[in-house]
């Protein structure tokens, strides 16, 4: 391993940061880098405005890239610049590790995608009952109710359902609408995924994977709905004023006589759905929303998410740094 001497310390390896926002604050850089020189790794973060040739070698780049890839796959030439430059770095240092492969992040930015690779994962053997489940989705490429319906009875999609935008980083990515009926089908705006609504007594379960690691806490979501199609108006929502924490939407107040208690969730079952996910896709650091159907306690996977906040995640620095500590021997 080639060190590099800065001041009285001796490094071991370097860590490139191409993280930027809000996410950046959530991964407490000062707390990290700190961790991190403890264990003789240095903590960089890369200059957005520079050519990544021009700052150096790095042992693993760690790097949120979504909007940039997002973005140059609609035609925008300074994002399409900024990933063929990333990806000309990569390919020219083939030891480094990059966390997550952009293959990777390239399927998590396609809901359609993503939901194909777990049916696939669900239907190769490990669909028992505590085995890895999506709801039943289909991709919409029209507006017209009749196809819609056609489409929706081919794939087992039921009303209830949730539609979402099909790309999963798009600035629209957390609008939302649940739809009942056919009459509500007029919403329906193309390129979408709708996914069968399960109820879940309003209780989202948000995993978040650090490597080996993996912790989860609880959300607000969505209230139940009566199951079947019925004449209701289109529900929109905005996942993040529904499900983000200190927020009290009138969405997930369940009526008084549904049970409070949220169904709890199965460790075995998270294990065995992470370690699929991550033998899959190569990821290191990824966040699961899972849901557990009211009554019978079965758990579905909804959506997987790049890099996600790890702001309710206090042991995020010291696992990272523990990881890329293993990853470094």
């Amino acid at each position: 391993m080639v060190t590099r001497v800065a001041g009285a310390m001796t490094f071991r390896g370097r860590v490139g940061i191409w993280v930027s926002g809000t996410k950046l604050r959530d991964m407490d850089m000062e707390e990290f880098a700190e961790i991190c020189r403890e264990k003789k790794i240095e903590v960089i973060k890369i200059n957005q405005t520079r050519p990544l040739s021009e700052q150096g070698s790095f042992q693993v780049l760690i790097h949120r890239l979504t909007e940039e890839m997002h973005n140059a796959s609609t035609g925008d030439t300074r994002a399409r610049r900024i990933i063929d430059d990333f990806q000309e770095y990569i390919t020219s240092r083939p030891g480094m590790l990059v966390m997550d492969p952009l293959d990777s992040i390239k399927t998590l930015l396609d809901r359609g995608v993503t939901y194909s690779l777990i049916r696939r994962l669900q239907q190769g053997g490990t669909a028992t009952d505590d085995g890895i489940c999506i709801p039943n989705f289909v991709e919409l490429k029209t507006s017209d109710p009749g196809e819609i319906c056609n489409l929706m009875a081919q794939h087992g999609v039921t009303f209830p359902f949730v539609c979402k935008t099909k790309v999963a980083e798009a600035n629209n990515s957390n609008e939302m609408m649940v739809i009942f009926g056919r009459r509500g089908l007029r919403e329906v705006r193309p390129p979408c995924v709708a996914q069968s609504f399960i109820n879940h007594n309003a209780v989202l379960h948000k995993v978040y994977v650090v490597g080996t690691r993996w912790v989860h806490s609880l959300r607000l979501s969505i209230k139940n709905f009566p199951q079947g199609e019925h004449d209701a108006d289109t529900v929109f929502f905005h996942s993040h004023e529904v499900c983000k924490p200190n927020k009290n939407s009138p969405l997930s107040v369940l009526d008084d006589e549904e049970p409070p208690m949220p169904m709890p969730l199965c460790e075995r079952w998270v294990h065995k759905v992470v370690h699929a996910l991550q033998d899959a896709l190569h990821v290191t650091l990824v966040g699961v929303d899972v849901i557990v159907e009211n009554g019978t306690g079965r758990h579905y996977v909804i959506d997987v998410n790049a890099l996600p906040s790890y702001d309710c995640v206090p042991e995020f620095s010291e696992w990272l740094a523990d990881y890329l500590n293993s990853v470094m021997k």
